[in-house]
């Protein structure tokens, strides 16, 4: 069994690719503390994306669900210039969250 799927990767890769678009186009538009924020806040939910990637990872369905929420509400409020993308990495990191087993707690019968 493979320690990735497919739609993990994407997932990661869709938010990563969101976080590095977002940054050159806040960074022309309005410099600031609000780019500096916003940034911030894409390259975290990328993170918690990429960490999302590794499906035997403690905690993993938690934090994609967080970063689907961060991305999710990110994509909504900058709907009008990066928004889709955001929107459409936050389906992605839900439906990697979705698709997470959870873990046999200690001493459980796996049969």
């Amino acid at each position: 069994m493979r320690w990735w799927t497919i739609i993990d990767v994407r997932a990661g890769a869709a938010a990563i690719v969101a976080a590095l678009m977002a940054r050159v186009l806040l960074r022309e538009a309005s410099p600031g503390t609000v780019t500096t924020l916003s940034c911030a806040g894409l390259i975290a939910a990328a993170a918690l994306s990429a960490y999302g990637v590794i499906r035997t990872a403690p905690g993993r369905r938690v934090v994609l669900l967080v970063a689907a929420g961060a991305l999710l509400l990110m994509g909504i409020v900058g709907l009008a210039s990066i928004g889709i993308p955001l929107l459409v990495a936050a389906v992605l990191a839900l439906v990697a969250a979705r698709t997470t087993r959870p873990r046999p707690e200690p001493g459980d019968d796996p049969a």
